[in-house]
């Protein structure tokens, strides 16, 4: 299935206005996307590839009724993920850019998009079905310090010796590796990629929620 992913169209955002939708061509996978709550935004606009954005979520195994595997509100909060850099699991990566900011959806992901034949024990059997509840928050501003962090992580993650150099004199900041994307210091977390998405360590969050 992730095959089947990966040569399917690119990932676009959604006409101004229009209420989240995936292309058909994930639907032959078993990903499903439901709007729960629509956005209150007089322009809604959904995140782009590479974007950090920050979710509210519930995650369960098998359905809506399913018994909770993660949540950020175990976390303490909101959490704050990159799209589109491998770092999620593959199910999250695919939809996340086709919500708009501000609105709630229920995400059903299916065992080769989320956790594959491994599982994630004790709480995630292997081949199992996932379903999560996601509220995208709209962005906040970036400040300059925010702005040079990630581009701190972009550039640990590309092994550019200067432009980190060139981050971290504009003021990024040296704890970044436990925030918000690849960095040597990744830490496992409730959305780490499954089995079969083998190049993605991490989403990159608080070491402390390691093994949420």
């Amino acid at each position: 299935d992730t095959a089947r992913l990966a040569s399917a169209p690119p990932l676009s955002m959604p006409q101004p206005g229009a209420s989240p939708r995936l292309p058909a061509a994930f639907e032959p996978l078993g990903l499903r996307l439901e709007l729960l709550t629509p956005t209150s935004s007089p322009a809604p606009a959904a995140p782009s590839e590479g974007q950090v954005i920050s979710v509210s979520f519930t995650g369960r195994v098998g359905d809506k009724d399913g018994p909770i595997f993660d949540s950020s509100e175990r976390a303490g909060g909101p959490l704050a993920v990159r799209l589109g850099r491998g770092k999620l699991i593959a199910g999250w990566d695919a939809a996340l850019t086709h919500v708009r900011f501000g609105d709630s959806v229920r995400l059903t992901v299916p065992p080769s998009l989320g956790y594959g034949r491994k599982g994630k024990p004790p709480l995630v059997a292997p081949n199992a079905t996932l379903c999560f509840d996601i509220t995208l928050h709209e962005p906040a501003a970036q400040t300059a310090a925010e702005a040079a962090t990630d581009a701190l992580i972009d550039a640990a993650g590309a092994g550019d010796t200067a432009r980190l150099a060139r981050a971290l004199s504009d003021g990024a900041d040296a704890a970044f590796s436990d925030r918000k994307g690849a960095t040597p210091a990744d830490a496992s977390c409730g959305l780490l990629a499954g089995e079969d998405d083998a190049s993605a360590p991490s989403c990159g969050v608080d070491a402390s929620w390691s093994e949420r």
